[in-house]
């Protein structure tokens, strides 16, 4: 971030009064125009991804050496000591939160001329160790404007710093110091109050080279969360060493029962040439699936090491860092190998990249390519030098400073040709992790579907076809020209998927398409498997040789199923039914074309189809499940025909009805000579039952005594003479017409009783005598 962005609501830090540490008027500010000689970049729009801004800033003195950590700035500066005065060291103290505030920190040293050669900020900011040239060490906490000199640490010039677990405000933890003479130390620092009390619980030695070479770079790697094992890698100008193990509290140290179980065969990694300038950089990014790795990068005299630390991931004892990598210098310019590697002055990780700082300029190179993507020059002053570079891994930001300057390193938009360079690496699935727009994503999609396209992967192709720009046309002819039907079911579908509910027309035209391919692909399935199925049956010593190729088949063959009939029930509303009804029935799919007809509720065309395929029980247990008595009154004409009882037993339940409607569906059981007795007697029933019910209609009534009539012989009238006599008093049937059908049939002791009841008695008792 730059020094002049504000947040809304700055993390609170512990700070001290003003009484305690006092501020200097002195006030941090981005220069409003920084000079650039070259700024180059990798011709992609948008700002340059790493630029150089200078901080108009005028220091008191010459900058020794710079840090930071969690937004905490510290700039050490050189000092000038007339010949009688004690020797003062200085270092500016910033809040890069509250950039105006500055303290001014002040200390003088016994060591005369002496110098501060590096400082180093702990992650958190709690705690500072400043170390000189003489060996001398200061420790300096967040709350104290004056450091204490640590005793236990007199004589080591510390060159490298690596903080262990637990750092808090009230203890750094235990950390491992790097040595110029080849050494590594432990020891861990709690502030005191008291003058006469020491900072330093423990220190030891725990590790050396036994060489006469720098330490460089410490890191410790806690290799899980809330476990004793950990990685640490140790840094010399031309080796780096990796020790996996378990470390645990004790009364000699955190870290000494690690390097007390080192066998002594260390195992290290050895580079061409002694840089001077060497040095170890981490960095902890989150990865696309959401995990934690560190990079680790070490400068070397052949190049950049890199590689990678997986937190949480190892159990073994022989977890190393993974996968690391060589990456030669390089510069835009002309300037050979030997030559850059001589103005090499450090560098710094960023999440994609490292930045090299040479003598007069940066240059940004990107890990996954080794592409150079940014180089800027630095205006230099006359005896102005370049000195070095600070990161603050928890901010992400980064600094460049000179003897005279200080420079931030703005970081912007570093990932936005990851997905280009994942591209051609062919790994779409990171290219569309940091694709930014539809545009860049549907490259990806489309890069990747040729991709599997030329791998004859169609099915896949097909699916990310579908989702980028292409030509409807194009897609469909490259699968069609193949005979790739089920590669364009799956284009289809998934193009389906993707319109718009207001797309109607592209919906029906795609959709039909595709119940085309579905139900031609489900006829072919369904043939093969029974073809198989008679082969099997045929040859059944053949099992172990067909009954794979059976399964499969008949796997496929559900699989269609339900590809059909999830097409058909996702845009039963969007299809043009007539054409639905049309394509499954001319293949044969009556299952489908039924279960489409339930999906949208056409139960008369589903009546109607059960009536033309004889499929008569299924016809009436459709009409059973309706509300409407139109359907009783439209097919029942034909069932009774064939399934009369049942019919009839039907309309028994519905009280609805209206009998005189039925009439025609009566009329034809009554009339056909092949109709059961069992038929007509449960037609009777039903008649009867309509007038145990109070039915009243003369229709009815002249119907009922009409079957009576026709089940009567001379001999046996009982049927008619009881109907009669039950209606003596007021009869509902027409008696004149009854009369004649009983005289039609012969049955005389009825047509008597008919004549009593109209008043003929003349009449009946002739007919009586007779």
């Amino acid at each position: 971030m730059s020094l002049l962005d504000h947040f809304e609501d700055p993390a609170p830090r512990a700070l001290a009064s003003p009484a305690a540490a006092p501020r200097s008027s002195l006030q941090l500010e981005l220069a409003p125009d920084v000079h650039r000689r070259s700024a180059h970049t990798d011709g992609d729009a948008g700002p340059p991804k790493f630029m150089l801004d200078k901080v108009q800033f005028s220091f008191p003195d010459e900058l020794q050496c710079v840090t930071v950590a969690s937004n905490m700035l510290a700039v050490a500066l050189r000092t000038f000591t007339a010949p009688k005065e004690q020797t003062r060291l200085r270092l500016l103290r910033i809040d890069l939160d509250k950039p105006d505030a500055i303290e001014d920190i002040v200390f003088v040293t016994k060591q005369r001329d002496d110098a501060i050669q590096a400082v180093f900020y702990s992650p958190l900011a709690h705690h500072l160790i400043i170390s000189c040239y003489s060996g001398d060490n200061y420790y300096l906490h967040e709350r104290w404007n004056k450091p204490h000199l640590l005793s236990k640490i007199r004589g080591v010039r510390i060159t490298s710093v690596a903080w262990g677990p637990g750092e808090s405000a009230e203890t750094t933890g235990p950390l491992l110091l790097g040595s110029a003479q080849g050494h590594v130390f432990e020891t861990e620092l709690n502030p005191r109050e008291d003058f006469f009390k020491k900072e330093e619980r423990y220190f030891a030695q725990v590790f050396s080279l036994h060489r006469d070479a720098p330490i460089v770079g410490i890191h410790v790697e806690q290799l899980s969360r809330g476990n004793s094992r950990f990685l640490i890698a140790i840094a010399s100008t031309s080796r780096i060493y990796q020790f996996v193990g378990d470390s645990r509290p004790s009364d000699s140290g955190f870290f000494a029962s690690f390097f007390a179980r080192l066998d002594g065969s260390n195992d290290f990694q050895e580079m061409p040439g002694n840089l001077g300038a060497s040095t170890v950089r981490t960095i902890r990014t989150k990865q696309p699936d959401g995990s934690l790795v560190t990079a680790l990068g070490w400068m070397t005299g052949t190049g950049v090491y890199i590689g990678k630390i997986a937190t949480g991931g190892y159990t073994h004892k022989d977890a190393t860092i993974e996968s690391p990598q060589v990456f030669p210098y390089a510069a835009p310019d002309s300037r050979s190998q030997s030559s850059l590697v001589n103005s090499l002055v450090s560098f710094i990780l960023s999440d994609f990249h490292f930045v090299l700082l040479l003598e007069d300029s940066i240059v940004a190179i990107s890990t996954l390519d080794s592409q150079i993507v940014a180089w800027e020059s630095i205006p230099l002053a006359m005896d102005e030098r370049v000195l070095g570079m600070a990161s603050d891994e928890s901010r992400r930001t980064y600094w460049v400073h000179t003897n005279l300057s200080l420079y931030e390193l703005i970081v912007t938009d570093e990932d936005r040709d990851l997905w280009k360079i994942y591209l051609d690496k062919k790994n779409y699935e990171l290219a569309s992790e940091y694709a930014k727009t539809p545009e860049q994503r549907g490259i990806v999609k489309e890069k990747q579907a040729d991709h599997l396209f030329a791998q004859k992967q169609y099915a896949a192709a097909a699916g990310l076809y579908a989702e980028t720009d292409l030509s409807f046309e194009d897609v469909c002819l490259r699968f069609v020209s193949l005979k790739e039907d089920a590669a364009l079911a799956v284009y289809l579908r998934k193009k389906l998927s993707l319109l718009r509910r207001q797309d109607l027309t592209q919906t029906t035209l795609i959709g039909t398409w595709l119940m085309e391919l579905l139900a031609g692909k489900l006829c072919a399935s369904e043939q093969a498997s029974d073809a198989l199925a008679h082969q099997l049956k045929l040859s059944p010593e053949l099992e172990q040789q067909i009954r794979p190729s059976l399964d499969s088949a008949r796997q496929e063959f559900d699989s269609l199923t339900i590809q059909l009939r999830s097409l058909l029930s996702e845009y039963k509303d969007r299809l043009h039914h007539p054409t639905v009804y049309n394509l499954l029935g001319s293949h044969g799919r009556t299952a489908e074309l039924i279960y489409f007809a339930e999906l949208i509720s056409d139960w008369d065309r589903l009546v109607t189809f059960f009536i033309e395929h004889h499929e008569w029980h299924k016809a009436l247990e459709v009409i059973s499940r309706q509300d409407s008595v139109d359907f009783y009154y439209k097919h029942s004409s034909v069932l009774i025909q064939h399934i009369p009882r049942e019919v009839i037993g039907l309309w028994m339940k519905v009280p609805s009805l209206n009998p005189r409607f039925l009439m025609p569906s009566m009329l034809n059981l009554s009339s056909s000579g092949s109709a059961l007795p069992a038929s007509r007697a449960a037609l009777i029933g039903y008649l009867e039952y309509l007038v145990s019910s109070g039915n009243r209609d003369r229709v009815i009534q002249n119907f009922l005594m009409q079957l009576y009539a026709a089940d009567s012989t001379p001999d046996n009238e009982t049927p008619v003479l009881a109907f009669v006599n039950s209606q003596r008093e007021s009869p509902l049937f027409d008696v004149p017409y009854s009369l004649r059908v009983c005289l039609q049939r012969g049955l005389m002791q009825s047509a008597v009783q008919l004549y009593a009841i109209m008043g003929l008695f003349d009449e009946a008792v002739d007919l009586a005598l007779k």
